[in-house]
């Protein structure tokens, strides 16, 4: 049974969300809803249609507003769930939300804020499968390499100078520059990119 299987009570619930998500896609999944929560807490969103997972979740799960303000109970909820399933930290969470805080002023603010994530995690795994896919194959093999085998790799993106490949430096450089914008720790990029490897990992022992 998958996790949305179990976190919305049964296939039938599920089914709503999509059961048939790879380990990969129900983290994704996951963390885009909790975005979507602490901004719409945040900025104050009252059209849900700009954040259609988190108003799915919010109707399957049947989450009640706290004090009137959406978004507070379900941030909650999810953060809760990926701490208990996942073993994430509390500083994880803590970090998105003052990332939100800092990038999202008003409601104008906030697609921008998506693109701007968005990007940022399709340029960090495209960078880690490229520059170091041999490391991470290794690792991959024995779980308990891969975090630190992933440190090492972000380490080197975020504080590398002297590189040789010139399409490697254009690639740390982007990345550093969404990193400064949205605030993000060396920790914070650690435990996603792991996360979403150690996902990854799950999924092709199905196959």
């Amino acid at each position: 049974m998958s996790i949305f299987s179990r976190l919305f009570g049964g296939k039938k619930a599920a089914a709503e969300i999509d059961d048939t998500q790879s380990n990969v896609e129900e983290f994704i999944s996951l963390i885009r809803i909790y975005y979507q929560a602490s901004i719409v807490a945040h900025v104050g969103i009252t059209n849900l249609n700009v954040v259609p997972e988190f108003a799915m979740y919010k109707r399957v799960m049947r989450i009640p507003t706290v004090s009137g303000k959406v978004g507070i109970a379900e941030r909650s909820h999810v953060r809760k769930f990926m701490i208990s399933n996942y073993k994430m930290p509390e500083s994880f969470f803590k970090e998105i939300d003052a990332s939100i805080r800092r990038n999202c002023k008003g409601l104008r603010d906030v697609q921008g804020y998506f693109f701007l994530f968005g990007n940022f995690t399709n340029d960090l795994m495209t960078y880690l499968s490229t520059q170091a896919q041999w490391k991470l194959q290794a690792a991959m093999i024995f779980k308990s390499f891969l975090r630190p085998t992933v440190k090492s790799v972000v380490h080197k993106m975020l504080n590398k100078n002297d590189w040789s490949d010139a399409v490697a430096a254009r690639s740390a450089n982007k990345l550093r520059a969404s990193v400064a914008q949205l605030a993000y720790s060396s920790d914070w990029i650690v435990e996603f990119a792991y996360q979403v490897f150690s996902e990854s990992k799950k999924d092709a022992k199905k196959k």
